[in-house]
C-alpha cells in the first residue's frame, strides 16, 4: 500500500467520523456508512471513482483490529463462560483464555466485568504497623484505628497532605482539603474522586465547597 493510498484512507476516515459524529470506527452503524457517503461531497466523488470502496468497508465494519488482554480483567458468570460467550487463545497453547467480544460488547449484553487492581502501597500500612510493634513493643490492629481522629482531621484541614497516597502530590486536593474542609475518611474518597481524570474540577471543587458550607440548596431527593 502507497503512501498515496492511505493518505486517501485517512481523509475518508476523517470524512466519515465527522459526518457520524463516530468516536469509536468499529462499532459504526453500516447506515451511518451509507450516510456519510451519500450526505458528504468528497466522499461521494471518492464512492463513485471506486465502486468497490464502500461494499469493502463495510465487510471490516465491527472487527477488532488486534486482541488485547486487560491484566486484571475478569468476567463474573454464574454458569461456565463458554455457555454463552465466545472464548479463544491468542498466542498458542500457553496463552490464556479469554472472551472473543471486547468490553464494549460484554457490557452492552448485560455481563457484569471487574478489573482487579493491587495497590502495592498498601504494603506499607503492613509495614509500618510491623516498625511500630518492633521499635515500641506495641501491637496495633488497623480495624482499631478511628476513621474519626482529631489530629488527623486538623491536619488534613491544614491541608498538611505531602506524602499522603494518591492526594498528596495534587494541588487541587491541598485545594479542597482547605475549603471543604476535609475532616473524615469519606471526605478523603471524595477529594480522591474529585481530582480523577476527566472531571471538571474548576466548577465542581467551588460547587463542592459551597455545598459544604450551606451555600447552596439541598438538591438531595429533588
Amino acid at each position: 500500500m502507497d503512501l498515496r493510498t492511505i493518505k486517501t484512507i485517512n481523509k475518508i476516515y476523517e470524512k466519515v467520523e465527522a459526518e457520524g459524529h463516530l468516536r469509536d470506527f468499529k462499532d459504526v452503524d453500516p447506515a451511518i456508512l451509507d450516510a456519510a457517503f451519500t450526505n458528504n461531497k468528497m466522499l461521494r466523488v471518492y464512492g463513485e471513482d471506486y465502486p468497490r470502496l464502500v461494499p469493502l468497508a463495510k465487510r471490516f465494519l465491527g472487527l477488532l483490529s488486534g486482541h488485547s488482554t486487560h491484566p486484571a480483567g475478569a468476567l463474573i458468570c454464574a454458569t461456565p463462560a463458554g455457555a454463552a460467550v465466545p472464548l479463544m487463545r491468542v498466542g498458542g497453547k500457553s496463552a490464556g483464555i479469554r472472551t472473543a467480544f471486547n468490553k464494549s460488547e460484554l457490557e452492552r449484553q448485560g455481563w457484569v466485568k471487574c478489573d482487579i487492581l493491587s495497590v502495592t502501597n498498601l504494603r506499607i500500612i503492613v509495614d509500618a504497623l510491623a516498625m511500630v510493634k518492633d521499635r515500641h513493643g506495641v501491637e496495633l490492629n488497623p480495624e482499631d484505628i478511628p476513621l474519626r481522629d482529631v489530629k488527623t482531621s486538623r491536619m488534613l484541614r491544614a491541608a498538611d497532605i505531602v506524602g499522603i497516597f494518591q492526594i498528596g502530590d495534587n494541588q487541587v486536593a491541598h485545594r479542597l482539603c482547605a475549603e471543604l474542609p476535609v475532616e473524615t475518611v469519606d471526605d478523603v474518597s471524595l477529594v480522591n474522586a474529585l481530582i480523577r481524570p476527566g472531571i471538571d474540577w474548576s466548577s465542581t471543587v467551588d460547587q463542592q465547597a459551597q455545598s459544604r458550607r450551606g451555600l447552596l440548596p439541598d438538591r438531595r431527593g429533588a
